[in-house]
Order: structure tokens, then sequence, then C-alpha cells
């Protein structure tokens, strides 16, 4: 049972560390950064869809749909957008870390938003390590990508995802308390599919005539490896185990993302992004750690 669960943390995380490196590499291909969303989206749509459908698991209530349409806009097509166009001025490694920031902004926010989420000294204690870890990280200027970059912009763009996700994560934290998080898996991607297409005829051309071979099998990656795959394994390892295990997930996915930038597309680290990184997975693990730790006294006084 345990090697199943660890491989299913480790594939999640593959999937998902690897999607920076593969948007990364797909906008050098120059893929415009909305039209990539869109077929991302539209292709993992009916993947998810056709599996459900042929499991028979399609949502049937109203409810889940309206809920999910909103964890797709806040908690899918938002944070993608602002991560994508952030990563056309980060490397993969340095996007991957800030991304990483989503579960602290989460608990930040769920301390004002939700009862039972006390900011409590643990948290807060997280929350500076972080903090001081993204001062580092813009202060030094290193976008960690070899021809330039915008460190700045590019953090802009990430923390605006950051801030995005922490709204759908607490708005995911209310709703899977009534629903399982595979009730609502269709309905949040179908949204999110919706919104980038909406967004993409307004702001970018849908024309796909001009995509290399290289693009389509990128786009191919990230929408069945990158994001339904790690999708439904996370979903495993939370059934297999429980949450605070498969949030281990967050803390390998920012390294697979400086591995993978590294030997793709030849990122470098330098010692400001290394001693940035670790300050922010310092305090995302100090913050995961507390909020275990009170799903834990909350189980047992319930």
């Amino acid at each position: 049972m345990r090697s199943r669960i660890w491989l299913a943390i480790a594939l999640a995380s593959l999937g998902w560390g690897s999607g920076s490196v593969a948007t990364r590499a797909a906008l050098l291909e120059g893929v415009h950064p909305i039209l990539l969303i869109t077929l991302r989206f539209a292709a993992a749509t009916a993947v998810l869809g056709a599996a459900q459908l042929l499991g028979g698991a399609i949502p049937r209530t109203g409810q889940l749909w309206r809920r999910g349409a909103v964890l797709g806009v806040f908690n899918m097509a938002g944070p993608t957008i602002f991560f994508t166009l952030a990563l056309e001025h980060l490397s993969a490694g340095v996007g991957g870390i800030l991304i990483s920031l989503a579960p602290i902004a989460t608990a930040v926010l769920a301390h004002f938003l939700l009862r039972d989420e006390p900011l409590e000294r643990a948290k807060l204690a997280g929350l500076t390590l972080a903090l001081a870890g993204v001062a580092v990280l813009l202060l030094s200027g290193e976008s960690g990508i070899p021809d330039g970059g915008n460190t700045i912009v590019g953090g802009a763009l990430s923390l605006v995802g950051v801030a995005l996700a922490a709204f759908g994560g607490v708005l995911g934290r209310r709703f899977t308390d009534q629903h399982r998080v595979r009730e609502l898996a269709l309905p949040q991607f179908v949204s999110a599919a919706v919104a980038v297409v909406l967004i993409n005829l307004v702001v970018a051309d849908l024309d796909v005539g001009t995509l290399t071979s290289a693009a389509w099998w990128l786009v191919a990656y990230l929408a069945v490896v990158s994001t339904v795959v790690p999708f439904i394994l996370f979903l495993v390892a939370i059934r297999l185990s429980n949450v605070t295990q498969a949030s281990l997930v967050g803390y390998f996915v920012p390294l697979v993302g400086v591995l993978g930038g590294i030997a793709f597309l030849d990122e470098h680290v330098t010692i400001s992004i290394l001693a940035g990184g670790v300050l922010i997975l310092a305090g995302v693990l100090i913050v995961d750690r507390a909020q275990a730790r009170l799903r834990t006294s909350l189980t047992s006084h319930g």
C-alpha cells in the first residue's frame, strides 16, 4: 500500500513540476500564452470528460456545476493564466518556487474567511520565512533565464496567480465539506476551458495554423501529463492515505521544475535563487505542518 501511495505522489509531482518546463518550452516555440492555456484546458477537459463519461461519473446537479464553475475560474483558469504569463519572464525553476507559495496564501486568506482556520503563531513564522524568500528572489534580480528575463514583472504576475489560487483554495475547502473532490473536477475543467476560450477571443487569435509539431506535442503533454494525470493521481494519493501525506506533492513540484529547467532549457540556479527557494519551501513546510496539526485537533474534538 505504501509503495502505491509514494508512486502516486512521485508521479503527480513529476507531472505538475514538469508543467512549468513544458510551458516555458512551448513559449520558446512561439506559442501565445493565452492560446497555449486555451489548448491545454480544452484538451484536458476532453480527456477528463471522456474518462468520467465512460466511468458513469458525470455530475448531474446544478449545484455541483455552479460550484465547480466558480472553482474553475478562481482555482484553475485565473492562476494558470498569470503563472503562464510569468514564465515569459522567469525560468521554470523560479516560477515553480513562487507557485509553491499558494498554500501559505491560502492559510492567510482562510484566517479571515473561515472560522476554523486561525493564523496561529507557527503559521506566522512560516509566512515570515516565505516572505523573506520572496524578497531574496525579487531583490536579487535573478530570473534563472540565461539571456535575461525580468524578475520583478514575473514575480508580480506569479503573486497575482498565487492570490487567485488562494481564494480558489478557500472556496474549495468550503465546497469539499459538502462534495467529493472528484465530483467537482469536471465542472472545474469545463468552466476553466470556457473562460480561457473567451479570453483568447478577446486578447489573442485562436489561430493554430502557426503551431509547430513540437508545440503540439508540448500542448498534448501539458494537457495529459501535467494536468489530468497528476490531478487524478493526487486524488488517488488522498484516497490511499490522507490529505497531509498527499500534500507532500507540493514540496517536490518546485524541485522538478528547477531540475527540469536546468536539464532541458539550459536554465541556471544561482545562490540567491537557491537561498530564496529554501526560505520559501521552509515557510511552506512550517505552515503545512501547522495546518496538519490543526486538522488533527479538529478531528479529535469533532
